[in-house]
């Protein structure tokens, strides 16, 4: 919690993986006819349940460019359902990093949900809440914190308006 600033630290939900955090942050928040906004650079953890929420008709997505002026891009493909944006902070495959700071600002002023895929850039970059406005933000423990495989987090500002995600 001291590590990303976040607000409150029993809001850390550990998980075994970020691809499990990003799933439990995408599947507990989304509804059904939410449209969802990601950038052109995310990893599988982000597209593959995209692709099944679409698939079983709960969902829909829009990819937004990196080029150029990312919020304008955004803005271009916001509608009236649009609910959710998931974006890494910097990408698995080119190292390219994210406005994260200002694309969070604007989710804030559109009331969109945003998640933060940190797993390239926690323990690698300074990384804080307090700058970030992120709804959630997901990490592996093995990267940038090296922890050991088999380890991640989840952190959600706020439980309210989520469902669950798994029962037993």
């Amino acid at each position: 919690a001291a590590l990303i600033a976040a607000e409150h630290p029993e809001n850390i939900i550990f998980t075994q993986n970020a691809t499990y955090a990003l799933n439990l942050a995408i599947k507990t928040r989304v509804r059904r006819g939410t449209h969802i906004l990601i950038s052109d650079r995310e990893h599988n953890a982000v597209y593959r349940p995209l692709c099944r929420l679409m698939r079983d008709g709960i969902a829909d997505f829009d990819v937004f460019s990196t080029r150029g002026d990312v919020c304008r891009n955004i803005l271009s493909l916001c509608r009236k359902n649009t609910d959710m944006l998931i974006c890494n902070h910097v990408s698995n495959v080119d190292g390219t990093r994210q406005p994260v700071e200002a694309i969070g600002r604007l989710c804030r002023e559109k009331g969109i949900y945003f998640i933060v895929d940190a797993s390239q850039s926690l323990g690698h970059l300074p990384l804080s809440l307090t700058e970030i406005p992120a709804d959630a933000l997901c990490a592996p423990g093995h990267k940038g914190l090296f922890g050991i495989q088999g380890s991640g987090f989840a952190y959600l500002r706020s439980g309210n308006g989520l469902r669950e995600f798994m029962e037993g």
